[in-house]
């Protein structure tokens, strides 16, 4: 995965994923400007990621988990809190790990997509997503 990079598109600070943003200028740039990265290994960043003990505070609630592996909220430890609640853990979180600190970041699509499929929406919930 890229550091965060200043990304025009979004307005904001962009973490790529080496594998499968591979077609991206800023990620061919990222890998000319950082020769000792590893480049394109074959593997995605939400493997490389899976696993990661993660622990995240909001609102009174400390969620500690293993991403992609485990529940931020175990249903039988918080029977009120949605999907939407184990999303946004799940992204608050994954971008402090990354290194995110006060600022808007936008996560690699493969990743955002893992935490969609792992918490989905109802079908007649619009995602909030990032704003560009």
């Amino acid at each position: 995965m890229t550091d965060a990079i200043d990304c025009p598109q979004v307005n904001a600070k962009r973490f790529f994923c080496l594998e499968c943003d591979a077609e991206e200028t800023e990620v061919q740039d990222y890998i000319r400007d950082n020769p000792g990265c590893a480049g394109t290994d074959g593997e995605c960043c939400v493997d490389k990621l899976r696993g990661e003990p993660l622990t995240f505070r909001n609102q009174g609630v400390t969620a500690m988990w293993d991403l992609f592996d485990e529940d931020p909220l175990p249903a039988a430890q918080h029977p009120t809190k949605s999907n939407a609640n184990r999303r946004f853990f799940c992204y608050s979180a994954t971008i402090r790990y990354l290194g995110g600190t006060g600022g808007r970041y936008k996560m690699p699509e493969c990743v955002e997509l893992h935490i969609e499929e792992l918490y989905p929406r109802p079908c007649d919930v619009a995602p909030v997503g990032f704003q560009a």
